[in-house]
């Protein structure tokens, strides 16, 4: 990659080339620093002619940058230069499509004016960690606290016994600070810890309602249902992807953590009964709700308590998304 120094050694990114403010800009050029969020894609126009799509960002957004007019023979090399998690230089004009600002290039002809990846001392840290902190309704620790609580309630003693080597004090500190996603919901510092108190506060009332649940059965799926995505997700500057985890599914990885908590647990038929590990998987690998909805689910609910963690997990998920998602906006009139 080519790297150099610049006029931005040392300093902020300059007020008005936030991605939050660029809707002010439309019709202007900026030329600052964002930082790579995810990985480039390449596809053509109605003309055939190629573009690049590279979604970039700095902690107040994040805005997609089209290069146009990339060459047949250049694609792979355009779609190397980007890295993800890193910061660039760009120049680029902005735009507006679909009522939300877009930054427009075109590929240089001759290579020299390529935008450039920043030195670490180009930039502040700061400026690019997109990563909220500050969603999470309850506080973390009170989260952590109730968790604790629910696994250390549970009668079920297999069930307390491979929840607690899951749950560990250094395992429970990691989960405690992971998203629960990207984008769609609970994409935030402690948001896979909120999803999942969000659901074992909402079973609680499905329980009271329907005493004929298995309510130990229904808990621990909740705890253990997304601890896959301990896997599949990376938090740093951005929250990124694993592609090897995401190749498994986080379903997969969790059944997997199961088994290896009853060997850790050293658990025979008589402290954890097969059918009653059997019942747990299928609550994981079916969460996603029917297969034929297409959401990842191996197989469809086919017990209450699967019916019942899949809608609960639906509810937590949709409802947080609606309230945070990044691409809400209000509508102009």
């Amino acid at each position: 990659m080519n790297e150099k120094t610049s006029q931005f050694t040392g300093k902020h990114k300059l007020d008005g080339t936030w991605v939050s403010e660029l809707e002010k800009k439309v019709g202007l050029s900026v030329y600052e620093r964002f930082a790579v969020c995810d990985k480039p894609t390449s596809s053509a126009t109605k003309k055939g002619d190629a573009f690049l799509t590279v979604e970039l960002g700095d902690k107040t957004g994040h805005v997609k940058l089209k290069i146009w007019n990339v060459p047949r023979y250049e694609t792979d090399k355009a779609l190397a230069h980007f890295e993800q998690g890193k910061v660039y230089v760009f120049e680029a004009q902005v735009h507006e499509y679909k009522e939300r600002a877009e930054l427009h290039m075109n590929w240089p002809t001759n290579g020299c004016c390529l935008p450039w990846r920043c030195l670490e001392t180009d930039f502040v840290m700061e400026d690019f960690c997109d990563v909220p902190s500050n969603r999470t309704t309850i506080p973390i620790p009170d989260m952590v606290r109730y968790l604790r609580g629910v696994i250390a309630g549970i009668k079920h003693d297999g069930y307390r016994r491979i929840l607690g080597y899951a749950f560990s004090e250094e395992r429970l500190a990691i989960f405690s600070k992971w998203p629960a996603s990207r984008k769609h919901h609970h994409a935030c510092i402690g948001g896979l810890l909120q999803h999942v108190y969000e659901m074992l506060k909402l079973v609680e009332v499905m329980i009271a309602l329907n005493p004929q649940l298995n309510a130990d059965l229904l808990r621990t799926a909740i705890a253990f249902h997304d601890i896959g995505k301990l896997q599949e997700y990376t938090l740093g500057m951005h929250i990124g992807a694993n592609d090897d985890a995401f190749a498994v599914g986080h379903m997969v990885i969790a059944v997997k953590e199961i088994f290896l908590c009853v060997m850790k647990a050293e658990l025979d038929q008589a402290a954890l009964d097969p059918k009653d590990v059997t019942s747990l998987e299928h609550l994981i690998m079916s969460h996603h709700g029917p297969v034929e909805l297409g959401y990842g689910s191996a197989v469809s609910p086919k017990t209450p308590e699967a019916v019942a963690l899949y809608r609960l997990d639906e509810l937590s998920a949709q409802v947080n998304g609606a309230i945070w998602s990044k691409d809400a906006k209000p509508r102009k009139t």
